[in-house]
């Protein structure tokens, strides 16, 4: 099994409960030591972009 995380996140300023678990399980998971990767697809895309999750709760 591997150690790597991988974390797949669709939602975006819609859902600020779904964004915040999924940055959270990235940062539990980067702070064990493992090699961690969010996969943003769709409205997450916009996270991504400078000034907009700063609106996320």
């Amino acid at each position: 099994m591997s150690d790597k995380a991988v974390i797949n996140l669709t939602t975006g300023l819609e859902d600020p409960e779904r964004v915040t678990v999924a940055f959270l399980t990235a940062v539990a998971a980067a702070e064990q030591g493992r090699p961690t990767m969010m996969f943003l697809t769709k409205e997450a895309v916009r996270l991504a972009v400078p000034g907009v999750a700063v609106a996320t709760a």
